[in-house]
């Protein structure tokens, strides 16, 4: 344990949450971060540099793996990388145009869950003699369990519903809509080393931290005490997202969406609204990747 009250030790675990980032910076800056760990950064090593000139590859590393350079205020030394390896094989698989879709996704996700795995593993090493350990779900476990063995108290961002919430929600979704069930997530094919990780590190939390009452009430249904969870809304980059000046009516009215774009955000019922609804003046806008099962929406590509 630390000997400084005022300044504990802090282990970071994460696997992509932008909200993590922004805390990991925030403990930088206040001296307490001991370790971040993460999958893959792009450092501007040698040999990262070697790749970025290379032909055929370098323009795709530059789109995917070469864009994940270390958040404003990192410091580099703090960082501690794992999974590298599942991170560019799953990079490469998910690009592959010879293979079929499905099985490209299929692997890919598999890969991901072991880069997850890896952060999980590296972070229960470092977090031994730390003070807090801060994960997103999914990396937490092996922190957790090294932080209690210490007196050290644990906290779990969890951005979404509980895992046993969502395959019930899943369920009934693909009851009320059977043409949209290949869009939704499969948790019932999770594996089962993966989900119990997850109620895993649900039970070790001290803290558990949600972005919305609907998430922490998923918790509650799902058997965990409410005093457990906190919600803290995920705030927003005004310097970045902020309202266009001037005038922009141009008598188009256009619905945008942004997002992943499959039936857990309720793709079926955005675009059946805007069937009933579209007129010759009006636009809809889907920006993100598909999640799966897009075959679904193919009779509403004329929208």
């Amino acid at each position: 344990m630390s000997t400084d009250a005022r300044r504990p030790a802090v282990v970071v675990a994460n696997l992509s949450a932008p909200e993590i980032n922004r805390l990991g910076i925030e403990l930088a800056r206040r001296g307490v971060l001991r370790k971040y760990v993460r999958p893959y950064v792009n450092r501007r090593r040698w040999w990262e540099r070697l790749i970025e000139h290379t032909p055929g590859i370098g323009k795709l590393y530059a789109g995917t793996l070469g864009r994940r350079t270390p958040p404003d205020g990192m410091p580099l030394n703090a960082i501690v990388e794992a999974g590298i390896a599942q991170d560019f094989a799953g990079a490469a698989v998910g690009r592959l145009p010879l293979l079929r879709r499905e099985w490209r996704r299929h692997t890919a996700h598999g890969l991901i869950l072991a880069a997850e795995r890896a952060v999980a593993r590296k972070a229960g090493e470092l977090a031994a003699g730390a003070d807090l350990a801060v994960a997103s779900y999914g990396t937490g476990q092996y922190a957790f369990e090294a932080i209690r063995r210490g007196g050290g108290r644990a906290v779990l961002s969890y951005p979404i519903a509980h895992n046993r919430y969502q395959a019930r929600l899943y369920a009934e979704e693909a009851e009320r809509a059977p043409e949209f069930a290949a869009a939704l997530p499969r948790i019932d094919l999770l594996p089962a080393e993966y989900s119990a990780r997850l109620d895993r590190e649900c039970e070790l939390a001290d803290r558990i931290i949600v972005g919305s009452s609907f998430v922490r009430q998923s918790f509650i249904e799902s058997g965990y005490d409410a005093r457990k969870i906190a919600v803290t809304p995920y705030g927003v980059d005004t310097e970045r997202f902020m309202p266009r000046t001037g005038p922009r009516d141009d008598g188009t009215f256009r619905l945008l969406f942004v997002g992943q774009i499959g039936q857990r955000k309720g793709m079926s019922y955005l675009l059946k609204a805007y069937e009933l609804f579209r007129k010759s003046d009006s636009e809809l806008h889907l920006v993100g990747t598909f999640s799966g099962g897009r075959e679904v929406y193919d009779r509403y590509t004329p929208l």
